[in-house]
């Protein structure tokens, strides 16, 4: 007398529930119609049921995919993850960020994981304007110019100070020619030259 067939009907395992048995196998397992919990319905071994061989119709590890790689919520640096973007035209990833800032940009999850990029670009104006205090010019003197307060950048982002020429004029002059000593006063130190040669 054969071993009697141990019957799963009504058992769950994983994500499958055994609907009811649909006889053996050609090796002579026995096999169970089952439902996953996404609906779908599936011919299932026992065996791989009992020893977990078979959680699912393939939706488990789907899923898993899906949650490993969606950072929604998560914080990187400079920059919290809104929503998922995707993949790009090499299949990376990506996210829709927003940065601390304020502005939105799109970043592959592998940069954010790896803490390549951090923000949408600010925290590296931020750095620089740190670095940039630390040689503040305000107060000082050079040449004839007495540099006033920081003065807003050109159209291409260049730093300016406005500056005080001894003579009292005002005007914003580029840090770099103040840095290098290519401007020294508003104009009137050149004048004042072109008068002592023709004295002579």
């Amino acid at each position: 007398m054969g071993r009697r067939r141990e019957d799963l009907t009504g058992r769950t395992f994983e994500r499958w529930t055994v609907l009811e048995y649909s006889g053996n196998d050609k090796a002579g397992q026995p096999v169970y119609l089952c439902r996953c919990s996404c609906g779908t319905k599936r011919l299932v071994e026992g065996c791989a049921l009992k020893y977990g061989k078979s959680k699912s119709c393939g939706c488990l590890s789907i899923d898993r995919s899906k949650e490993e790689n969606d950072l929604t919520g998560q914080t990187f640096g400079y920059l919290t993850v809104i929503a998922s973007a995707g993949v790009d035209s090499d299949k990376h990833r990506l996210s829709l960020c927003r940065c601390k800032c304020g502005r939105e940009c799109v970043v592959s999850n592998h940069n954010l994981k790896t803490g390549n990029t951090r923000s949408c670009g600010c925290l590296r104006a931020d750095i620089d304007e740190q670095r940039s205090q630390k040689t503040d010019l305000i107060g000082q003197t050079i040449g004839n110019w007495t540099v006033l307060s920081v003065a807003d950048n050109d159209k291409y982002g260049r730093r300016q100070y406005l500056c005080r020429c001894k003579c009292g004029t005002e005007r914003a002059v580029y840090k770099y020619s103040l840095l290098r000593g290519a401007s020294m006063s508003c104009g009137c130190m050149r004048g004042k030259r072109n008068d002592l040669i023709q004295e002579k």
